[in-house]
């Protein structure tokens, strides 16, 4: 399994990179200063979509809207 993923999934993973791990970090600041601090996970998430400029589909939007604005929810009628 551990060999398989990465094959299985070549070119389609995006990696945290230096720039993406600075970008969360400042994503997971910004949001314990207004009082919605998410988890690190979230943060690396976040910071990948907004790095490559992608839209973020997530059911929990709450999780993000502090620090992400292009998130979607396709869930929700």
């Amino acid at each position: 399994m551990e060999e398989e993923l990465p094959l299985r999934f070549e070119g389609r993973i995006l990696p945290i990179d230096m720039s993406v791990a600075d970008l969360g970090g400042k994503m997971l600041a910004r949001s314990e200063t207004v009082g919605r601090r998410m988890d690190a996970m979230d943060a690396f998430l976040a910071a990948t979509a907004e790095f490559h400029r992608l839209t973020l589909i997530t059911r929990n939007i709450a999780d993000f809207e502090a620090v992400l604005n292009d998130i979607l929810n396709p869930w929700i009628k």
